[in-house]
């Protein structure tokens, strides 16, 4: 067996439109398979893979209480920020961090917050 880490390094987690979160490393956005939880958004009419929209949300609330899709409840801008707020506080706890097997390899999945690299 051969045991390797994949770490995905985040800064920031921003959200343009109500239920889709873009994950952030030096202010490129991150395409990582492992941020991937389904195919494309059909509903959000949002095609890219490395978004969480309200399925993606609706997905981790089966393990993560912390994280549901907006149901109209309060101000979308106080729901949003509570939801970026919740996920960079997983992030930082280890929460989704994963092993996972994939052939003949362990992968350790490790997503870390870090700071903003200044250039």
């Amino acid at each position: 067996m051969i045991i390797e880490k994949h770490e995905i390094q985040i800064d920031q987690i921003t959200s343009g439109k109500a239920n889709i979160f873009t994950f952030y490393r030096n202010r490129k956005q991150i395409n990582d398979p492992f941020l991937r939880l389904q195919e494309p958004s059909l509903t959000a009419n949002y095609f890219f893979h490395f978004h969480l929209d309200a399925e993606s949300l609706r997905l981790l609330q089966e393990e993560f209480q912390g994280v549901y899709p907006y149901d109209g409840n309060g101000t979308i801008h106080d729901w949003t920020e509570k939801m970026k707020l919740e996920l960079q506080r997983q992030i930082q706890t280890g929460e989704w961090n994963r092993r996972v097997r994939i052939g003949n390899r362990i992968l350790d999945v490790v997503f870390t917050w870090c700071d903003e690299d200044m250039e």
